[in-house]
């Protein structure tokens, strides 16, 4: 039988060469290992989301560079799960000991903390390891001082690496095959955490050209990689980084701030983190960020990111989200408070007073403000959709919602009617009058925005023209929310080349459809919209008939959706 250091010396060799299973056999003889107690024990390669028990990469806390003693004590002290260390070849101040792994940045060459010291705290405190390997002599004695403390780790460990040359950078990365040869055959039971070089001013983005170079550099790695992006990088290089991400399921992302501190988000706006977080799995993306400014992030995360995350699903699908609908006078409202719908819908407009209450015209009274309203639903986990119906009442409710903002720990859409449809009336809401009082009171919400519509279509060929679309379009262009477009169920199939074009211009739009209970809709018109679109950009906020027909046509056809 191979020993253990038989099987890291095959695993190196073999997956370097191309063969790539040496790796699988030391994995499988050491992942999951039993101790002597007979529980599983969690393997270093493992993610942090196992490890945590998280079901939420943001939901991982980081402590970055924590490279000197004080900065060492606040992460162990903290409440911190992944603490990350530069690690060099140098001297150990205290001791006089030369030439060994300490823990520096930079052009330091001396540290009063070595990584062995580092490690067995850090170690102890159950914290997860990311080693920041600036040069490639400093990677095999520090590995070495891993793999010597093997039986003490049952945490994540990750080695870190700058091997590719990214948009604009003239700095020298790691040798790649190098980095990679040592860590397969030192300390091979770790997550593979790579990245370019990047300049402190390019926003230029990462093209196919170096994703498809990093592909190549990791092609044998058969660990779990994560890849290290700049959050200034995040959205212009987004649609490559996805084409990347959709390669493995075992390749992640790992936002980051060059330096890591919180003057260094380089005009980062936290609407483009919010961007590529709302169009992707929530168990891939981490955030090594700091600050103040993530912490705004993580609030903006809970009142304007995807519904799709923000409730448990068993996937990212629109067809799971369920809808109450007219939740305005106070027994509506308690009933789909305590009911089982995740979406709340309410129409809002003022009274003869003045005031903002829950009604729809031709309704003019209630017994039910938004004030109190928005009491309840914020003692609940539903999440809120409001329907404005007046001019008038948006801008009180905004105000209202931004004092409350601290108390608000679900989704909010913004509704309004701000385009004339088909056969609609010229829309009661003033469009640009609308999205500036969002954008100067409350911006931190999912705006829901749609046209006016009327009358009976049903042997009509009225639909959604080109025209109106693109006026929607270019109406939206300089919003940084996140927008779904509620669209008349009866019209969508008819209107789906123009709507198709629509969702083209972002991956930030969504459609919302919604039925009249006038209209005689053929389900195999949603049937259709179902296998022709991706099944997280669309939401069906239908009556549970028309809901249940639709699922059972799915279920019968047993059909093949597109994500």
């Amino acid at each position: 039988m191979f020993d253990k250091r038989t099987i890291i010396a095959l695993s190196a060799s073999m997956s370097i060469l191309g063969i790539g299973i040496g790796v699988g056999v030391y994995f499988g003889l050491t992942m999951g290992k039993k101790p002597k107690g007979g529980e599983r024990r969690f393997t270093s390669m493992e993610s942090p989301l196992i490890y945590f028990s998280k079901d939420d990469a943001l939901d991982i806390t980081w402590y970055h560079r924590a490279n000197r003693k004080i900065q060492y004590q606040e992460a162990l002290t903290g409440s911190y799960m992944m603490v990350s260390a530069d690690v060099i070849l140098g001297t150990h101040a205290p001791s006089g000991k030369t030439n060994i792994p300490v823990i520096a940045y930079g052009g330091a060459n001396s540290s009063d903390l070595s990584l062995d010291e580092w490690l067995d705290g850090i170690l102890v405190k159950k914290k997860g390891v990311k080693l920041n390997m600036g040069h490639i002599d400093a990677i095999e004695p520090s590995l070495k001082l891993l793999r010597n403390k093997e039986d003490l780790i049952d945490q994540p460990v990750w080695i870190n690496g700058i091997i590719l040359k990214g948009p604009g950078s003239a700095t020298t990365p790691l040798d790649n095959m190098g980095f990679i040869k040592l860590v397969h055959s030192t300390f091979p039971s770790c997550t593979f955490s790579v990245g370019w070089s990047t300049t402190c001013c390019n926003h230029g983005g990462i093209n196919r050209t170096h994703v498809e170079e990093m592909a190549m550099a990791i092609k044998y790695v058969r660990q779990p990689v994560s890849i290290t992006v700049p959050a200034a990088l995040l959205k212009p290089s987004w649609s490559e980084l996805k084409w990347f991400l959709g390669k493995s399921d075992r390749f992640t992302l790992t936002v980051t701030t060059p330096a890591g501190d919180d003057d260094d988000w380089q005009d980062t706006s936290l609407y483009d983190l919010l961007y590529v977080r709302n169009d992707y799995d929530k168990r891939t993306i981490f955030y090594d960020l700091p600050g103040p400014k993530f912490s705004q992030f993580k609030k903006l995360v809970k009142t304007a990111g995807s519904i799709l995350h923000y409730f448990p699903l068993s996937t990212r699908d629109g067809l799971e989200i369920t809808w109450a609908h007219a939740a305005n006078s106070k027994a509506d409202m308690k009933k789909a408070l305590s009911g089982n719908d995740m979406m709340i819908e309410a129409d809002i407009l003022t009274d003869a007073r003045g005031t903002a209450i829950m009604a729809h015209p031709p309704q003019t009274s209630s017994d039910n403000t938004f004030e109190t309203w928005l009491t309840e639903i914020t003692k609940t986990t539903k999440g809120m959709k409001l329907d404005f119906k007046a001019t008038s009442a948006v801008e009180p409710c905004l105000q209202l919602l931004q004092k409350k903002k601290q108390e608000i720990e679900q989704p909010v859409w913004i509704n309004a009617d701000i385009l004339q449809g088909p056969k609609g009336k010229a829309p009661a809401i003033n469009a640009a009058e609308f999205l500036n009082l969002v954008k100067t009171v409350f911006p931190e919400c999912t705006m829901s925005l749609g046209w006016t519509t009327g009358g009976d279509y049903s042997p009509s060929e009225e639909a959604y023209s080109q025209a109106m679309v693109a006026e929607m379009a270019e109406t939206c262009k300089t919003l940084q929310q996140p927008v779904t477009f509620p669209v008349r169920a009866i019209l969508v199939r008819r209107s789906w080349k123009s709507l198709t074009w629509l969702l083209n211009q972002s991956r930030g739009f969504s459609l919302t459809i919604w039925h009249s209970a006038a209209d005689r809709i053929d389900v195999d018109d949603l049937v259709y919209i179902r296998k022709n679109s991706q099944i997280d950009r669309v939401y069906y906020d239908l009556p549970d008939d028309l809901m249940k027909q639709l699922k059972t046509k799915l279920n019968y056809e047993n059909y093949n959706v597109r994500t």
